[in-house]
C-alpha cells in the first residue's frame, strides 16, 4: 500500500524554507550622526537601529542592524540577503555618547518604535543611509 503522510511533511518544510528565501535585497550600510559629526553608542550591547516594515497589514517585519563603535551599521536582514525593499520606520535605541564622552539618553526618547519621526523606501538601489539624531533626518544615499 503506498503511504503518503511523509510526502505532506517533507512539503510542508520544503514550502517553508522556500518562503524565506524571497527575503531578500539590498544589503544597507549607515552612520549615525549629530549634527553632522559621528554619533558613537555608549554601549555596543544597549543600542540598536532598528527597522520595522511601515506598510499596511497587521503583520510587521522588523530588522536589526548590527553597529560598530564609530556609529556605522549594517543592515544584513533576517537571512544575511539583504533588507527587502519597502517603506520602513526607523529606531534608534539607545543611550550615545556626548561630545565629553559622557554617556546621555538625550535621544532615546524622540527615536522609540513608536515615536520616531524617521521613514524610509528602501528600492533596491538603496546603498547608505545617514540619520542625523539633531536634525530628526534620515537620507538615503
Amino acid at each position: 500500500m503506498f503511504r503518503r503522510v511523509p510526502w505532506v511533511g517533507l512539503v510542508i518544510v520544503l514550502g517553508a524554507g522556500c518562503a524565506r528565501e524571497s527575503e531578500s535585497g539590498p544589503k544597507l550600510t549607515g552612520r549615525v550622526i549629530i549634527n553632522d559629526q559621528p554619533c558613537r553608542p555608549a554601549s555596543l550591547y544597549d543600542f540598536d537601529v532598528k527597522f520595522v516594515s511601515a506598510g499596511e497589514g497587521a503583520v510587521k517585519k522588523s530588522y536589526v542592524a548590527e553597529v560598530h563603535e564609530d556609529g556605522t551599521f549594517t543592515v544584513s536582514g533576517s537571512i544575511g540577503k539583504g533588507i527587502p525593499v519597502g517603506r520602513y520606520k526607523v529606531s534608534v535605541i539607545g543611550p550615545v555618547l556626548d561630545v565629553g564622552g559622557k554617556p546621555t539618553r538625550k535621544y532615546a526618547a524622540a527615536y522609540t518604535d513608536k515615536a520616531t519621526p524617521l521613514e524610509v523606501e528602501i528600492t533596491e538601489s538603496s546603498r547608505e543611509l545617514v540619520i542625523d539624531l539633531e536634525k530628526k533626518t534620515a537620507d538615503l544615499r
